[in-house]
This record gives structure tokens, sequence and C-alpha cells, in this order.
């Protein structure tokens, strides 16, 4: 099972002219096959290092976001997940990161991945958008407040699926097997069935 899953990103590699040892490609790739089969079935990915990930005829910016996660956790724990957009100290990046035309956040266990969240519907995008620029703000004072004192910080922001994951906003969630669109409650819900399918 695994040298199949091997040939397999080898060839999508090839296909989207992907490093998939650079900067977790492989992971981008099987976030791109979902989305594929999903939202978004022309979707392309850059194959340069830097720039947006991926466009459709559609959206020009499309960015993908990926992080570890465990097999099985409680939904507490999965709220917990993060997402991080670096180089928050230079303006450009900073208004780049939350004019995105879609965001897509997925959660990986080892090789696989486990969910895709996509924020496609503008209303949500300007909330995650909102977030974003709060957070902004909050980074932009620490990190002039560390530089006057010749300190450095991380340069960067990092939103948790709790942040993000309120009121009643339209999303995309791929189940690892299925998509679904709903609103905010019923992709918690299930998020909290992918992690614990039993309960």
């Amino acid at each position: 099972m695994l040298l199949d899953l091997i040939k397999y990103i080898h060839k999508e590699a090839l296909r989207h002219d992907v490093k998939i040892l650079d900067n977790c490609n492989w992971r981008t790739l099987q976030v791109a096959e979902a989305l594929k089969a999903g939202p978004f079935p022309d979707i392309k990915l850059n194959s340069q290092r830097t720039g947006v990930d991926a466009t459709t005829a559609k959206y020009a910016d499309i960015e993908i976001k990926t992080h570890s996660t465990k097999a099985s956790m409680s939904i507490q724990n999965v709220l917990r997940t993060t997402f991080e957009w670096d180089k928050q100290n230079d303006e450009l990046r900073r208004n780049r990161t939350h004019t995105s035309d879609v965001f897509v956040l997925s959660g990986f266990v080892t090789e696989s991945m486990k969910f895709c969240l996509v924020a496609e519907d503008k209303r949500t995008r300007d909330h995650i958008a909102t977030i974003m620029k709060a957070h902004q703000s909050t980074f932009i004072q620490k990190w002039r407040e560390n530089q006057a004192a010749g300190r450095r910080i991380r340069d960067s922001i990092s939103l948790s699926l709790a942040n993000i994951l309120k009121d009643d906003y339209v999303w995309h969630l791929h189940d690892g097997t299925t998509w679904l669109t709903a609103k905010t409650p019923a992709i918690v819900a299930a998020l909290a069935k992918i992690y614990k399918p039993n309960q």
C-alpha cells in the first residue's frame, strides 16, 4: 500500500511539476487531488516555491495550509489544530495573507489526509480575513517592541480551527472520502466524527 502511494505521488508530482519533498508538497498533492474531486475540478498547483499555491479558471489565488494531527482526538483537540502564515513582518506579505480567493486548511495523520476544510464563500473568507488582520495587528505590535529591544521573534501568525470555526459560515469539508458543504455547526460535528467515528 505504501509503495502504491509513493508511486501515485511521484506520478502526480511529475504531472503538476512539483518537487514532492520540498515544503511538504506531498501533502499539497493529496489536497489538490481531493479538491479536484470536489469543488475545483480544474485546480492547478503552482510549481514554484513562492507565490500562490494553486489556481483555477475562477480563482487566481488559492492558499493551501496543512498540519499534522493525531489519528484519534477529541473535538476540543481537533479545534486546537493551527495553521501558520509566515513573513508577517513584510507589509506586502501581510496584505497578501488575508486577500486569498480561497483558503484551504488540511489535517494529516502521517502520510494520509484526514480532513480538508475549504473557505470559498465570500462571507466565510471575509470572516477569516478579519481574524487574520486582528492577529497581524497583535503580531506587528509585538514585533516592533521586540525589534526595539534587540530581540527576534518568529515572523508568523497562527490561526486555530477554534479561531475560525465560529458562528454560521458556509464551508466545504472533505472527510477523507466525501465532500460536505454545510454551515459551521455541521462542519464541527463532521470533524468530531472524523476523529472519533464511533461516538
